[in-house]
């Protein structure tokens, strides 16, 4: 790194680097098409023990660096003011890279006051280009594939010849103290890292059609950012309470749970901890629960391995013919709602903010997004624990969101006339609809078969899968299938395409709008054993292909071919809620209410908007439309309908 290339602007000087102004940066800036930006935060002195330098609220801002790789100028924003920088930060024709923007946007926008603009993520790039695959999109996994740069640290770090491991630590424990030669070079080289691999990625992203794709996330990097910084506040005292009324349930549970050991002269299991699985299995084996599965993980071809389980998933199935597992499963429940969303979970109150922040990783295997930390898209979708979380005052929610997204996507995809029609002109009871086209009629027995198989064949369950669930023979279910794929015709010959496209080309290609791709993991593998078996089979047909090499052959093509049946239908919904976002924070932006109305949480194909009740109409008008125009890229043949709700908590 040529230490000529890196300023410092500073009240202090430190020696090796040249200092200059906020102008004399400003006029360099200015001139540039491209820019990379990046933040170096501390846990601020305040807040050491309760709080962290990842966090906003709890953090100081020590340094924006921004440049290219021409020129790095490093700002100590503890004492300088950035001026006319925010014009390059929030100007629309210059682009700013970086990797994990949204920490910057979020860091930037906390501090300075400022929200970036036109950016371009090359970690979400890269996201996009391995998306499926076991890939890291971190500095330190870009630096070392497109620029053969070893970096000597997990991530945001430079190479080993600039600095050492210990500069993150020496950034955590700076708080006022100058920025020494170290920091800075280390600070320069997260602009120039991503200013050299910029021009190699954004060619693979051209080369692989992924423009449109790569665009839609880093407009939706925006939204992300604002959400997380906004939070969503929780009501302490109704959380409290409902885990007190929890804690009650579950005590009374078990007690009918060892009263039920009593009552069947099994008072031998007394005593029994009843979140131990351990413990559980031998009393379920004695009440002959069916409890052994095979375990997947270790079996191999015809090589069969059992274990136990007594997990939810698989006794539930059993809850109609063993008196115990009603009571069980209740327990079980109330069990996750006292632990899990019990008191622990308000220390995701922020201490600042008084609010709950949730963290966004925004690319899966399919498109879509996951939170974390908390999880806020699994939070009980009971209207008690729904009704915890409040509006600000003089504020409310409106919750709006697709009605049947996923099977109107599939409908659309696959062509079915059938769906289409009933989209079209039925009366919204599509599991009833199902059953009169298997069974002739609807009956309170048949419809749970039809609306079992609507989402169990849209995520491509076998017959073995279904015979598991309904508890039905083989026979049964096969059965089931064939009358299902007879009223669908046009589902069967669509999974199939999917399945065949995925399996030749070695991706999903999710929507034909964006061109996303979820490209198969371990598919080179699969090829190579796939062309063995062919191999064998047409050279030396006495040969015995091992019963390993076909237990791999199968299992990576199920699970290829079950994907290829929901992946697109999965993806297409996500990238059609993220663009609604995108659109509905643009609508609030060119209205000036970005501090009125704001996103604070999404759930798949719900948008949770909070904003002044004064304008709650009005918007819910804007992100019912947002959200339908979303539907109207993604599918041409049917209305993608949005229904909003008005509430002070977030409604169901």
């Amino acid at each position: 790194m040529d230490l000529s290339k890196i300023k410092l602007i500073a009240p202090y000087s430190v020696e090796g680097v040249e200092n200059v102004t906020i102008n004399q940066a400003y006029s360099y800036l200015r001139k540039c098409k491209v820019v990379t930006v990046d933040t170096e935060t501390s846990v601020h002195p305040l807040y050491v023990g309760i709080g962290s330098g990842l966090d906003p609220y709890t953090s100081m801002l020590i340094s924006l660096q921004i440049g290219d790789e021409n020129q790095q100028f490093v700002i100590d924003t503890r004492y300088v003011n950035i001026g006319l920088i925010s014009k390059i930060l929030t100007s629309k024709s210059i682009i700013k890279l970086g990797v994990n923007l949204k920490f910057d946007f979020k860091m930037i926008k906390h501090h300075l006051g400022v929200e970036l603009e036109n950016i371009y993520d090359i970690g979400l790039a890269e996201a996009v280009l391995n998306c499926g695959l076991k890939a890291s999109w971190s500095l330190a996994a870009i630096s070392e594939k497109y620029l053969n740069l070893n970096l000597n640290s997990k991530q945001l770090s430079l190479f080993e010849n600039y600095v050492s491991k210990n500069t993150v630590k020496d950034y955590e424990k700076l708080a006022y103290d100058d920025l020494t030669l170290e920091l800075i070079k280390y600070s320069a080289a997260d602009v120039v890292i991503p200013s050299l691999a910029y021009p190699k990625i954004l060619k693979k992203v051209k080369e692989n059609q992924l423009t449109k794709t790569v665009s839609l996330e880093n407009n939706f990097t925006k939204v992300v950012a604002r959400w997380e910084l906004r939070g969503i506040k929780l009501d302490p005292q109704k959380w409290l309470d409902l885990l007190a009324k929890n804690k009650k349930q579950l005590a009374d549970t078990e007690y009918q749970l060892n009263r039920y050991l009593i009552d069947n002269n099994l008072e031998h299991y007394l005593g029994i901890n009843w979140n131990s699985s351990k413990q559980i299995v031998p009393l379920f084996k004695e009440l002959d629960i069916p409890i052994q599965i095979i375990d997947k993980k270790n079996s191999i071809g015809q090589e069969i391995v059992y274990k136990n389980t007594v997990g939810k998933a698989h006794v539930g199935k059993y809850k109609s013919k063993y008196d115990i597992l009603p009571i069980y499963l209740s327990y079980k429940k109330l069990q996750t709602a006292v632990n899990t969303y019990g008191f622990k979970f308000l220390t995701n109150v922020n201490p600042i903010s008084k609010r709950v922040h949730t963290d966004i990783y925004q690319i899966l295997n399919t498109g879509r997004v996951s939170s974390s930390d908390p999880n806020m898209q699994n939070i009980p979708a009971t209207e008690e624990f729904r009704a915890c979380f409040v509006a600000e005052k003089n504020k409310t929610f409106i919750v709006c969101d697709y009605s049947s997204q996923e099977s109107r996507i599939l409908a659309e995809y696959a062509n079915e006339e059938s769906m289409i029609d009933f989209v079209i002109n039925g009366d919204g009871d599509f599991h009833s609809f199902t059953a009169v086209k298997m069974f002739g009629e609807v009956t309170s027995q048949n419809r749970p078969i039809a609306k079992m198989l609507n989402f169990a064949i849209a995520y491509g369950a076998s017959a073995h899968k279904i015979s598991d669930s309904a508890q039905v023979s083989m026979k049964q279910a096969q059965e089931w299938i064939n009358m299902f794929f007879t009223s669908y015709p046009a589902l069967k010959l669509y999974f199939e395409k999917q399945q065949k496209f995925a399996l030749s080309k070695g991706y999903h290609l999710i929507d034909s709008v964006t061109k996303r791709r979820s490209y198969l993991q371990d598919y080179n593998e699969f090829k190579n054993v796939e062309q063995f078996i062919n191999n064998s089979l047409l050279l030396h047909p006495s040969y015995k292909i091992p019963s390993k090499v076909w237990s791999t052959y199968f299992k990576l093509k199920g699970g290829y071919e079950r994907d290829a049946q929901n992946f697109r239908i999965q993806g297409t919904g996500g990238s059609m809620t993220k663009l609604a976002a995108v659109l509905f924070d643009k609508e609030m932006e060119k209205l000036g209410w970005s501090n009125r109305a704001y996103i604070v949480n999404i759930v798949h194909d719900e948008i949770n908007v909070e904003c002044d009740i004064s304008i709650s109409n009005r918007v819910s008008k804007i992100l019912k439309r947002s959200m339908e125009n979303a539907g109207k890229v993604f599918v041409k043949k049917l209305p993608m309908t949005a229904v909003p709700k008005i509430s002070e908590f977030l409604i169901k």
